[in-house]
């Protein structure tokens, strides 16, 4: 398996030279710098942490969690609510933060497209409000739209207390009793334009009090009244203000490779339809001759970048009266293995190699009726019942499938014969979509060994991409 490597810089500091702000300059100088954690190979994403403590301690770590993910982590520090300073100027700190990491993340090798702000308590109610409040980095000609998402850990969704506090003449941790929505509040900031919002808290039972229900009311104010389309708050049970960051960071990490997978999917070239000519019977009863697949439309899958891949693996489709064929052709040798991986209490196996994962939904209007099968080049066939994840356990009947398999020197095929009405395609009057994936071992990494017939994914990262509107 490959590695990654790592560079660390420390104390950069984040402020322009000559920027005016508010507040103690002196401080400011003293106390607004960050620490650098990215990879070497360049393209990563990179994930801005703000420590907690309340606003008014704390100091820059990074979480030993985060730490050599294949992601970036910029940890800055903020002045800290004191007789030198007070809000905002802990908020502008933060804005000044995440605008150099912006600006300069491509110059380590970053992707400024993403870039994710979080932060754990103090530092997450600082992530919030830089993502709902846009007058924050826009003083630095930036958008909060340029984020790729916004995660807090426990952050606080009211005006933070310490605010209150310092309005009133304290400087302790003791939390308001009365909750204040003003515009230094989370809450207050409520429309469909902020980046994508993943709030992560505790158990309500044992969290910080309050916490989890106003994490909860800022995602419903989002989804339900301003219409925003990816904000959610999920709490996890079991685990109180103090214990949540380590399986919020894991979270964290598992929402952006999901929002970076959905990024990359709708960015993606769509493929011409398909369309699924009819053939005459099969010449050996079983499978369309040669002649018949040379007169079907073919169509190539494409690499991860939306390019077409090579060495080619391309596709087709025919039917007859009953029966719908899907034939796969990869130019190159094929490999593969089943080992033995242990999940929970049981051995399962694990294909570790080239396959086709093959997704049809008899009606597009209808994804959740799915059928999925996964198909290994020795003619091995799989059956994904993706019930658990929310479609109805549809399943296709293995029984009535059949399938070819050749495997050649340079060349492996695998072709389909599944009847009409396990399909759907007798029963869809526009057509019906599909998508192929082409899963591969990437020169012996077992990165891409990401699918077991008892779904123990490792990694979804399919090489090959193909996306169809099957028309019958």
């Amino acid at each position: 398996m490959t590695t990654t490597a790592y560079r660390e810089e420390h104390d950069l500091a984040y402020y322009e030279p000559d920027w005016v702000g508010s507040g103690d300059a002196e401080y400011r100088q003293e106390r607004c710098k960050l620490d650098l954690h990215c990879p070497t190979q360049a393209g990563f994403s990179t994930i801005v942490w703000f420590h907690g403590g309340g606003l008014q301690a704390g100091e820059k770590e990074l979480p030993a969690i985060l730490k050599y993910r294949g992601m970036a982590v910029i940890v800055p520090n903020y002045r800290l609510s004191s007789p030198r300073a007070k809000c905002p100027d802990y908020l502008e700190d933060a804005a000044a933060a995440v605008a150099w990491v912006l600006r300069h993340i491509a110059e380590y090798g970053g992707d400024p497209a993403k870039v994710y702000v979080s932060g754990g308590s103090g530092g997450g109610y600082l992530a919030a409000m830089l993502g709902l409040d846009p007058a924050y980095l826009a003083r630095h000609g930036l958008s909060h739209r340029q984020l790729a998402g916004v995660m807090p850990v426990s952050g606080q969704m009211t005006t933070h207390f310490q605010i209150v506090n310092e309005r009133s003449g304290m400087m302790t941790m003791a939390p308001n009793a009365v909750p204040v929505i003003d515009a230094y509040a989370p809450l207050f900031h409520i429309h469909k334009d902020a980046p994508p919002l993943v709030l992560v808290v505790g158990d309500p039972a044992i969290e910080w009090p309050g916490r989890p229900e106003e994490n909860k009311l800022l995602a419903a104010l989002l989804t339900r009244i301003a219409g925003h389309p990816q904000a959610e708050c999920i709490s996890l049970p079991g685990f109180d203000h103090g214990d949540i960051y380590d399986p919020g960071c894991l979270l964290m990490l598992k929402k952006i490779q999901e929002l970076e997978l959905r990024k990359f999917m709708a960015a993606r070239p769509r493929s011409a339809p398909l369309e699924i000519r009819r053939t005459a019977t099969p010449a050996d009863g079983q499978f369309p001759a040669e002649t018949a697949w040379r007169t079907a439309q073919w169509t190539d899958l494409t690499a991860r970048d939306g390019q077409p891949f090579a060495p080619s693996t391309r596709m087709a489709l025919l039917h007859d009266a009953e029966t719908l064929y899907f034939k796969c052709v990869a130019d190159e040798p094929a490999t593969g293995r089943m080992v033995q991986k242990v999940s929970g209490h049981d051995a399962v196996g694990l294909w570790e190699g080239d396959c086709i994962d093959l997704y049809l939904a008899p009606d597009p209007a209808a994804p959740a009726k799915a059928f999925q099968v996964i198909v290994a080049p020795d003619g091995s066939v799989y059956d994904a019942d993706f019930g658990a994840f929310g479609n109805n356990g549809a399943r296709w009947d293995l029984a009535g499938l059949r399938v070819r398999s050749q495997v050649g020197p340079e060349c492996w095929t695998v072709e389909l014969a599944m009847p009409l009405e396990n399909a759907g395609v007798a029963a869809a009057a526009t057509g019906m979509a599909g998508n192929v994936y082409r899963r591969r071992m990437a020169d012996g990494d077992d990165r891409f060994a990401n699918w077991s017939p008892t779904l123990l994914f490792r990694n979804y990262s399919p090489e090959l991409f193909g996306q169809m509107v099957f028309m019958a």
